[in-house]
């Protein structure tokens, strides 16, 4: 919950040492409804086993968005250390 809708710029993750590959098709997603069951974006898909260190995706987004979750794929058990959001009203 960013508290109020922004306009996103970037994420910032760092996946679980020692589980990294379990991120691959991970998903990065935006709404502006807390359940996330209207106005769902995706705003990235994690397409290959991240590095074990910080990973920064850019971002362009012309909506704002208020609430910003991470999905890990079936059976990974998310396995994100860490993640940060940045955005702009």
């Amino acid at each position: 919950d960013l508290g109020t809708a922004k306009q996103l710029t970037g994420i910032r993750y760092h996946p679980r040492a020692g589980y990294a590959s379990r991120m691959q098709n991970g998903v990065f997603q935006a709404s502006n409804d807390p359940t996330f069951n209207t106005g769902l974006i995706v705003l990235h898909t994690i397409p290959a086993s991240p590095t074990e260190t910080w990973q920064c995706i850019s971002l362009n987004t012309t909506a704002g968005y208020r609430y910003v979750r991470y999905v890990g794929p079936v059976n990974s058990f998310v396995n994100l250390a860490e993640m940060e959001v940045y955005g702009q009203n």
